[in-house]
């Protein structure tokens, strides 16, 4: 009869009342194809062949002798009300869908397990969940309690430490943006979001990359939450948002329309990506049914703003998720990814990762993309005061103001900044908290306090720019220091301070947060910047001159490479060609055709540039720079030597 694998009946069986029960059948097998296979017990199993039915079974128990056993197994539910049952000599199929594990004998018994259900008045299918190990899942009103990546409740313990709300700009300041192409970054002030936008032109490129890489905590577990939406997917289309770069990460992804999940890693030298398609996901398909695959019944639709989120144990080997939230709140887990056991390398070569968010054209496609993203945040679940996790360094360095110095003008003392790489090929994402500056100034004729202005600026005009180790004989310096560049002026404005003679000043209240308070590298090499070309020479040795209504300074470093393009008239035989600069004032440079400023650009064949552009990357560093002025009574030139020494003391987290 159909239906009866749900019920046994109380004799009389032709008049008995029916009681619930669960069924479970007991499957012999026999067969196998491999003494040492390993059953797969919480997998699905395809059951097929031999003019019989083809059957999912869901496995919870296996006997497995050798070559023969027995698997206890549940049907899918339409076959279990349909009685559908196998029949002998099937093959049973390994969950990959491709290898043929045994074959089933003529043993098959249908097994009934007496159902105490606990439920709701009007949902008599949705029993009391009962665990592997016996615990009965428990939920609030507003839904299941939550546990962060290593199975803690989660309350409100955690400590942010990435915070990026899109409200009033694409928080230049905290995030390189990479062009390539037509594509752009811009603000759209009506949904107050960060726009992603691609042409159709294949190649175009946009990735917006947060300077700071989030600091993972060894047993914290390190979840990632935002919000986006997007234009509708499409072949060619590649869209990645996430915890990313271009070498590791978690992410999810739409890649030619195709929505899933994704894991980045460099642990064998080689990038490698491992997508997992919506239709693969092992938890939640989210596709918008209701059956076993998807039991929240939602159907997320990438087009509208959705939360989404993922944890991770990280520690090299620890499992991650991948989730979004439904319209109810309720939070969705839909893939789990479970890495201890299955390798003898780490899922990804570290847990500390930048927030990303990423559109490219693999080919041409059909209209212009669109990527919103609203905001994102990032948390290590402990509470936990990041800064005392680093360790204390700090640089001394000094300057001597001559003798009759004009007291109306800054005095260059030197520029700190992370070095480029901690290691060949490992570049520096290294975090640096600001913690104290002493400042001492005295006059070295008479030894008398002197008066000075201390300021500190971030990213300004040098030239000639020599960095060497500030800590030469420790192995893990991670800052070098420049105390004979020419500087230009410029850059942002960091610090200010009135002294006379020794002056500590405490930074720690100023700089205690992770992504706002830190100093660090720029991702992305500090991502694409350009300029408008004022002029170019027509000379042996080219001079250009920026455009300074748009560029009041320089937006690019010396050493590295430059490109023209847009230019017209003769000298257009020259756009895509790439040049150095030689910086030789806020607004004009010397342009060579190498690194090492040795073979300068030759125009002389052509006639003067009066358009176009400069475009190309900014650089990783950032420069620190310190410069000073004397203040006299009188304001007059300054009538002996000021000796000015300065040191500034951080912590450090190396990642």
């Amino acid at each position: 009869m159909v239906g009866e694998k749900r019920y046994t009946r109380i004799p009389p069986e032709s008049t008995g009342d029916r009681v619930y029960m669960i069924h479970t059948a007991e499957i012999h097998f026999e067969n196998q194809n491999d003494g040492s296979y390993a059953w797969k017990v919480g997998e699905r199993y395809t059951i097929s062949g031999n003019s019989g039915p083809t059957m999912i079974v869901h496995l919870h128990g296996v006997q497995d002798n050798g070559t023969t056993g027995i698997l206890a197994v549940h049907y899918a539910k339409a076959d279990r009300i349909n009685n559908v049952e196998p029949v002998a000599g099937q093959t049973i199929t390994d969950p990959d869908g491709s290898t043929v594990v045994a074959t089933t004998t003529s043993d098959i018994y249908d097994m009934y397990i007496p159902a105490q259900n606990v439920m709701g008045y009007d949902n008599p299918e949705y029993g009391w969940n009962i665990d592997r190990f016996g615990s009965g899942q428990m939920t609030f009103a507003e839904g299941q309690p939550q546990l962060d990546a290593f199975g803690k409740l989660r309350t409100s313990g955690a400590t942010i430490i990435g915070d990026y709300v899109f409200a009033n700009s694409t928080l230049p300041s905290l995030f390189s943006t990479k062009l390539v192409g037509g594509a752009t970054v811009t603000w759209d002030a009506n949904p107050h979001a960060l726009l992603l936008s691609n042409t159709t032109a294949s190649g175009d490129l946009v990735a917006h990359t947060s300077n700071t890489y989030h600091h993972y905590i060894p047993g914290s577990s390190h979840t990632f939450m935002g919000t986006v939406a997007m234009s509708a997917g499409e072949t060619g289309l590649t869209r990645y948002w996430g915890m990313f770069d271009s070498q590791d990460g978690f992410m999810f992804a739409q890649i030619d329309g195709s929505f899933g999940v994704q894991v980045r890693s460099n642990v064998t030298g080689s990038v490698t990506n491992t997508f997992i398609a919506q239709a693969d996901f092992n938890k939640d398909t989210c596709d918008g049914s209701l059956n076993a695959d998807n039991p929240s019944g939602f159907g997320i639709d990438l087009t509208k703003d959705n939360i989404y989120w993922f944890d991770v144990q990280w520690l090299g080997a620890g499992r991650t998720r991948f989730g979004c939230y439904s319209p109810q709140g309720e939070r969705i887990v839909m893939h789990e990814i479970e890495h201890a056991n299955s390798s003898p390398t780490s899922v990804t070569t570290t847990g500390s990762l930048p927030v990303c968010y990423v559109q490219r054209n693999t080919s041409t496609i059909g209209s212009t993309a669109e990527f919103r993203a609203f905001c994102a945040a990032v948390y290590t679940e402990s509470d936990v005061d990041v800064q005392s996790l680093g360790r204390t360094a700090l640089s001394t360095f000094d300057k001597t103001i001559p003798s009759g110095s004009n007291t109306s003008d800054y005095v260059y003392v030197g520029t700190l900044a992370p070095a480029k790489e901690i290691t060949p090929g490992n570049p520096n994402r290294t975090l640096y908290w600001p913690t104290n500056m002493n400042i001492m100034a005295f006059d070295t004729v008479t030894g008398e306090d002197v008066r000075c202005e201390i300021e500190v600026y971030a990213n300004p005009v040098l030239s000639g720019v020599s960095f060497s180790a500030v800590e030469q004989f420790n192995p893990n310096n991670t800052v070098v220091l420049d105390t004979s560049a020419t500087d230009y002026g410029g850059g942002v404005h960091v610090f200010a301070h009135y002294l006379k003679g020794d002056t500590r000043i405490n930074l720690i209240e100023a700089n205690d947060s992770m992504f706002n308070g830190a100093f660090k590298n720029f991702s992305e090499n500090g991502g694409t910047v350009s300029c408008n070309i004022a002029s170019i020479t027509s000379s042996t040795n080219a001079v250009l001159t920026i455009d300074t209504a748009q560029h009041p300074v320089h937006r690019h470093r010396e050493g590295e490479p430059l490109t023209l393009t847009g230019i017209t008239g003769t000298m257009s035989a020259l756009n895509g060609t790439d040049v150095y600069f030689e910086i030789t004032s806020l607004t004009t440079a010397n342009l060579y055709t190498d690194a090492a400023l040795l073979t300068p650009l030759d125009t002389s064949s052509y006639d003067p540039a009066t358009d176009g552009k400069i475009v190309g990357d900014y650089g990783s560093q950032l420069y620190y720079t310190v410069r000073v002025k004397p203040i006299t009574t009188t304001g007059a030139a300054t009538v002996n030597d000021i000796a000015v020494k300065f040191m500034l003391s951080w912590k450090e987290i190396t990642q």
